[in-house]
């Protein structure tokens, strides 16, 4: 089972002149909180840095948590800017920064222009009074001066202040690396109004675990699949929202394992064939498989659990349900997440959600019950109406089935 670890992003405080936050600037960190730069680091890496983290925080962890009511600032490459990629934010409560080596052309004049029309909120990066970049002024709303490269220039934090100013007079000015109350004072003074440094705090890696943006369309599908009213076109709908996840289900029903014949022409034909069921138990092979530390035995514990539970629903209408429950609860124990993290991004109905987050129910029982089975806590005391016989029996031949499918998907024996 995993262990709290580090996601791939830190944060730093952005306050007002009294010291109190109003947000966050996020930052990339690399494995083990790297630090950007360095071998490699070229316009590319730096694309997947910013994908990183917008999928960290945004994606797969609750933006709202990082917040902590404030705004978040996001470094943007030129590729989100000029819409090469697609930015997958809502513009609320979020501020984009254009970092200070994006060059300035008629492309970054007219995405920065469509942002700021999509109610984006812009922020010049590093700002250091320069010519070249003077003319962005006017299109953001906040410029965040940095005050160690001003310096280097010759100039006062006032002078750029007043040469912003003198462009767009309602600009909010940010004073960057602030490391000291003189710098602090001096800045207030020359009408900055926010501010960020090592004075206030450093930047730090936040701990957590995350679900990757294909992980996340993962859960949200099982959700989906456990209610009855869903239709196949919401399921195709949200297996389009992944580019890989589709390229994923058309690899695996095209291929010899699936058993399928014939041509497959597309995601929609591609989900019809496989079925409601296989790509339940698929889903969870692709949220594991993004975990590459898991082991085989991890999948089979997943499945076992998820068909014992729908052995044990009383009858075929609630089956859906059941599976759900015991595949999410134990994917929760596998990747460490938390379960209530799984429950809000699913939308389970109440009563499924209370037996995954407090036993309750007649659902939540089984659930402890089986869990008892696994050797996982004390049989429940509350679980008159179950027979341990019942449940071991159907442990047992979940576990043979879970196997069989091991061996099918992952191509390997447990």
């Amino acid at each position: 089972m995993a262990d709290g670890s580090y996601l791939p992003l830190a944060r730093q405080s952005v306050v007002d002149a009294t010291g109190r936050r109003v947000g966050y600037e996020l930052l990339f960190r690399g494995p083990g909180g790297a630090l950007p730069g360095g071998e490699g680091w070229d316009l590319a890496a730096q694309d997947r840095a910013t994908s990183s983290v917008i999928a960290t925080a945004f994606g797969g962890v609750a933006a709202d948590s990082l917040a902590d009511g404030g705004l978040l600032f996001v470094n943007l490459t030129r590729t989100f800017l000029v819409g090469d990629a697609p930015l997958p934010l809502d513009p609320e409560g979020v501020v984009l920064e254009v970092l200070e080596d994006v060059p300035v052309d008629d492309l970054l004049l007219a995405g920065l222009a469509r942002l700021r029309a999509q109610g984006y909120q812009l922020a010049l990066d590093d700002y250091a009074g320069d010519d070249e970049r003077l003319v962005l002024v006017p299109l953001v709303d906040v410029v965040k001066v940095d005050l160690a490269a001003v310096r280097a220039r010759e100039r006062t934090p006032a002078e750029v202040a007043h040469r912003c100013r003198e462009l767009a007079p309602t600009v909010q000015l940010l004073a960057e690396r602030v490391e000291d109350a003189a710098d602090l004072a001096e800045c207030a003074l020359a009408g900055y109004t926010l501010f960020q440094g090592f004075w206030f705090d450093r930047p730090r890696v936040v701990e957590g675990v995350s679900l990757s943006p294909s992980q996340l369309v993962c859960v949200r599908l099982l959700g989906l699949l456990s209610d009855p009213r869903t239709d196949a076109a919401q399921v195709e709908h949200l297996v389009r929202e992944d580019p890989a996840l589709a390229l994923r289900v058309l690899r695996w029903v095209g291929s010899a394992a699936s058993g399928v014949r014939g041509e497959v022409t597309s995601v929609g034909q591609a989900l019809t064939l496989m079925g409601p069921r296989t790509l339940s138990s698929w889903l969870v092979l692709a949220m594991l498989g993004e975990q590459a530390h898991h082991e085989v035995d991890d999948v089979v514990r997943v499945l076992t659990r998820a068909r014992t539970c729908e052995m044990l629903a009383p009858h075929r209408g609630v089956a859906d349900e059941h599976h759900t429950v015991g595949l999410l609860s134990a994917v929760a124990e596998v990747l460490g997440c938390d379960v209530s993290e799984l429950v809000r991004s699913t939308g389970l109905s109440p009563a499924t959600a209370s037996a995954l987050l407090a036993g309750e129910g007649s659902l939540g029982r089984l659930l402890a019950a089986v869990r008892a089975v696994e050797g996982d806590g004390l049989w429940p005391a509350d679980a008159l109406a179950l027979d341990p016989g019942a449940v071991a029996a159907a442990h047992l031949r979940a576990r043979a089935s879970a196997l069989r499918t091991a061996r099918t998907l992952v191509g390997v024996s447990p």
